[in-house]
């Protein structure tokens, strides 16, 4: 848009409130003003002196909207526990209007000139920023963007900082995560540590997205891991202490490694993210990886999955196995089942490990998680091909059908010992 050239004809001091009054009216509509005034530098006179002699030319008001989707992108940080604050160069009637369209400003009054800002010690910053009070700095000089993001950190906050000129530099540097813009100086970009190709605020709000959805994906995996590592070891020293053998060969433990390892960090790790992610509060600095409903959720799952293969092993008259002649023929029966049972369990549970929070269901957007139910339904029909054709791969046993029905319902018994997991 073309700036429009106010032409006015106003020359000396008197008219100096009038000129202000005029830039302030447009500032106040979220317009930048810039004016113009021809001088003349004598030989040997200072730049201070010389600026005294200029005369008012013109006003140019020039228009630079936000981008219509920046409120919407403040709004999901809010809602993320993000709170966003402007530092600009701008005056304070312009700070106030911009800061206001695009949600950030709730009052005008809550938008500081930078040379008060000098004048308050650092407790004072921080009782205007424990009140709310401070939302934008106006006039802002590269040591007062510096000095705020470290009175920021200094009271526990994770702050980020964006900017894309030399003067951003030295904030973007301190800042705990620093955005550069890409069109920005050479100097931000390398001052920074994440450039925004797009010079867009809303890559910032993709970015919060994303690293709490691979956070979450992560705790996910975390989790899954957990039990079936827990599981197959303590099965393991179990069936070896009390003369069982290896009712888990070394094949069936490698094909159990696939599928925690491989497929599972596949399955969990691909998940997409949702604006359900902006609904959580931050994990700031000392939250554990594992948090206390995962240590739950493992200990429900884990602890259910033992019971179940103890039962397999100690009492196998319990789930009334098929018989086959011969205690040799019997037993690899027993280890086929066992095996069987476990994997469908891992299986079920997998489903339970897509969500590490007491409130969420494991079904949440599970329609769009291709990427999960495809690998699942890969790992079911390699079960069904192993358990059918494997067996002298795998040492195991056909099963009967009503055998393959109590396999597959103990699996699914896990959905349900999830939800109870997450309601203790």
């Amino acid at each position: 848009q073309l700036p429009v050239v106010i032409d006015v004809a106003i020359a000396g001091d008197d008219q100096r409130a009038e000129i202000l009054a005029l830039v302030r009216e447009y500032a106040s509509r979220g317009y930048r003003t810039l004016a113009t005034a021809p001088g003349t530098s004598l030989p040997g006179q200072s730049l201070d002196e010389a600026d005294a002699e200029l005369v008012f030319d013109a006003l140019f008001i020039l228009a630079d909207p936000i981008r219509p989707e920046v409120p919407g992108a403040v709004t999901n940080c809010r809602r993320a526990g993000v709170e966003v604050m402007m530092i600009t160069g701008d005056i304070v009637e312009t700070a106030g209007e911009i800061g206001r369209q695009a949600g950030i400003v709730s009052d005008l009054g809550n938008v500081m000139d930078a040379s008060a800002f000098r004048e308050l010690d650092d407790d004072e910053v921080n009782s205007k920023l424990a009140a709310g009070r401070l939302q934008a700095l106006a006039r802002a000089l590269p040591e007062d963007k510096e000095r705020l993001v470290g009175i920021l950190q200094e009271r526990g906050e994770v702050v980020g900082m964006t900017g894309d000129g030399v003067n951003d530099a030295p904030a973007l540097k301190k800042a705990d995560i620093g955005f550069a813009m890409g069109s920005g100086s050479q100097v931000a970009r390398e001052a920074a540590d994440v450039v925004i190709v797009d010079d867009n605020f809303v890559s910032t709000v993709s970015a919060i997205r994303w690293g709490r959805s691979v956070f979450e994906n992560l705790r996910k995996f975390l989790q899954f891991q957990l039990t079936v590592n827990v599981v197959a070891l303590v099965t393991a020293f179990t069936a070896a202490v009390f003369g069982f053998g290896t009712p888990l060969n070394a094949v069936q433990l490698l094909w159990v490694n696939l599928i925690m390892d491989s497929f599972a960090a596949l399955a969990l790790a691909l998940e997409p993210p949702t604006d359900r992610l902006f609904d959580q509060r931050p994990h700031g600095r000392t939250e554990p990886l594992i948090s206390r409903q995962m240590w739950t959720n493992v200990f429900v799952a884990a602890l259910a999955m033992l019971s179940v293969l103890m039962l397999v092993l100690f009492a196998p008259s319990i789930f009334d196995l098929a018989s086959r002649k011969g205690k040799e023929a019997t037993d690899r029966y027993r280890d086929s089942f066992l095996f069987n049972t476990f994997v469908w369990m891992q299986v079920f549970n997998a489903f339970n490990c897509r969500s590490v929070r007491a409130e969420r269901s494991p079904f949440t957007n599970l329609q769009n998680s291709r990427s999960f139910l495809t690998i699942i339904g890969i790992i079911a029909v390699s079960q069904v091909v192993i358990m059918l054709i494997g067996g002298p791969v795998f040492s195991v046993v056909r099963q009967d059908l009503a055998d393959w029905g109590k396999s597959l319902g103990l699996g699914a018994t896990m959905l349900l010992l999830g939800f109870v997991a997450r309601a203790l």
